[in-house]
């Protein structure tokens, strides 16, 4: 009753699903690496422009003639304009990502706005 042309086309079926159920564990390896390197590397940057900033701007016995300068010269109204900017722009890069859903396909999107609000904290440390 079996032909052997069924029996060949049954055992090319069961090679397929086995060929299938080890690529998934691969896929998924790969998915896993790819996220994690990603938030590592942003765990690494953000670590070091904090131990930047907390070294440098927040040492009090170092001047920094750059930041002192910026709030004695008519330089300071434009330094207060791009703090209200990088403040302002945070909440507003949060909700156009959300509304366009970018959180569920892209870790660029939450590197970015990791990044902005550490903008905004160093400008609002130096304000």
């Amino acid at each position: 009753m079996i032909s052997p042309t069924l029996t060949g086309g049954i055992s090319a079926l069961s090679c397929q699903c086995e060929g299938l159920t080890a690529t998934l564990p691969t896929i998924a390896a790969a998915l896993a690496t790819a996220v994690s390197t990603t938030l590592l590397s942003e765990s690494i940057v953000l670590l070091l422009l904090s131990n930047f900033m907390l070294t440098v701007f927040l040492n009090r016995k170092t001047q920094i003639k750059i930041v002192s300068q910026i709030k004695i010269s008519g330089i300071a109204i434009y330094f207060q304009l791009w703090q209200y900017f990088f403040i302002l722009i945070t909440p507003i890069a949060e909700i156009f990502g959300i509304y366009f859903k970018l959180e569920l396909l892209s870790l660029i999107f939450f590197f970015g706005i990791n990044i902005l609000m550490f903008v905004a904290g160093i400008f609002l440390c130096m304000s």
